[in-house]
């Protein structure tokens, strides 16, 4: 096996601190606690899935694969003070994204800096192996109406040649997280209807959080 290089963990570690230094000024607004609450949680489409086997009269056949996404806030001591948010998609039981987002906030936009995952080490996240993604994987949502965020993640597990990265869209809601996607080269099937993701766990945010807050109150219930 290839060992990295000086130089390559050099950078690494570069670009990691700069993107906690430029993170950890944004304070935890009403806008930035809403949108962590509300995607705090394990997501998947089972009932769309369902729904679609049964109109295919299909045991497998579907427009949408069967997808879970779970979000939630987690303490990276080694990015802290940032806020830092672990997120995971996966096809069935195959994982196929695991990344670390370094979230902050300006004029009500929510900007997302993803860290992919490459070791996780150990279960209180001292140990995780992190890599930067490239810079045009910035991910953005910004309120469009109260407890409706709308933004844009892009695909950036695709190769590293492609100069302009495809875009998921994103709607979240306190009844779903809805997708479009619509790239054929996507790791996941493409459809003409968005997938539409159902909460099933929700997690509470820590009281680091909120502790400037005291009166916060997730706007979609605690259940």
């Amino acid at each position: 096996m290839t060992r990295p290089s000086t130089m390559t963990i050099r950078l690494t570690v570069f670009l990691i601190v700069m993107i906690v230094v430029t993170a950890q000024e944004a304070p935890s607004t009403r806008n930035l606690l809403n949108f962590l609450s509300m995607v705090s949680g394990v997501f998947h489409n089972k009932k769309q899935v369902n729904r679609e086997l049964v109109a295919e009269n299909s045991e497998s056949e579907t427009e949408h694969d069967f997808l879970k996404v779970i979000w939630q806030v987690v303490n990276i001591p080694q990015l802290a003070p940032a806020i830092t948010m672990y997120h995971e998609e996966r096809d069935g039981g195959d994982v196929f994204r695991k990344q670390i987002w370094v979230i902050s906030e300006a004029n009500q936009v929510i900007h997302i800096q993803p860290l992919n995952v490459t070791s996780v080490g150990s279960d209180d996240w001292s140990n995780v192996v992190l890599e930067p993604a490239k810079d045009q994987c910035e991910i953005v949502f910004q309120p469009v109406e109260p407890d409706v965020y709308m933004g844009t993640i892009p695909d950036c597990t695709r190769d590293s040649e492609v100069t302009q990265l495809p875009y998921y869209g994103f709607t979240v809601t306190c009844h779903s997280v809805n997708t479009l996607i619509y790239f054929q080269s996507s790791r996941e099937a493409i459809s003409k209807l968005p997938y539409v993701f159902k909460n099933t766990q929700r997690f509470l945010l820590p009281d680091s959080l909120t502790q400037t807050s005291r009166d916060f109150v997730p706007p979609c219930g605690y259940n």
